[in-house]
């Protein structure tokens, strides 16, 4: 499945420029897998739920996973942000 996603991005994206590297969505794809599929299962149950009821706030967690993974590192620029007017109360 994740080797599909990396495959059809590659092709869909080759003449794109995109505001992060390639890797960067690599990344997020299989840390996002890995947060509902692997791990204690409160954890994926809650990645879950937060995928299925809040998606914003998963999308939030996947970046926050992929950020502290690569700490130090400078891997990427441009913090992504979902805060968006359309989504306070």
């Amino acid at each position: 499945m994740i080797e599909r996603f990396i495959k059809e991005s590659k092709d869909l994206c080759k003449d794109l420029p995109l505001p992060h590297p390639l890797e960067f969505y690599i990344d997020l794809c299989v840390t996002a897998f890995t947060l509902i599929t692997r791990g204690p299962k409160k954890e994926t149950s809650h990645f879950t739920d937060l995928l299925l009821n809040e998606y914003i706030h998963f999308l939030e967690e996947v970046i926050f996973a992929v950020e502290d993974r690569s700490k130090n590192k400078k891997k990427y620029i441009n913090r992504v942000s979902f805060d968006s007017i359309i989504l306070d109360d």
